[in-house]
């Protein structure tokens, strides 16, 4: 299963994308989120970008989190 959060930019920060993610996600280390996002599982405005993209007001960013494999 694939949980997707769907975040829009309300102020003007000029962050790097995985700084921002990791301050939206805070139980996930900055990097499983550039894992993430070099995996194709972020998404700005609809685009692969890199982690260093830098934000930008209104951007809208969209992460698709897999869920965990516990093995027993």
């Amino acid at each position: 299963m694939i949980e997707t959060k769907t975040i829009t930019v309300q102020t003007e920060s000029n962050q790097r994308l995985d700084s921002f993610l990791q301050s939206c996600l805070e139980d996930r280390s900055r990097q499983y989120i550039q894992k993430l996002i070099e995996d194709g599982n972020v998404l700005v405005n609809d685009r692969c970008v890199k982690s260093s993209y830098k934000v930008r007001l209104n951007d809208i960013i969209v992460i698709k989190i897999p869920s965990l494999k516990f093995v027993d």
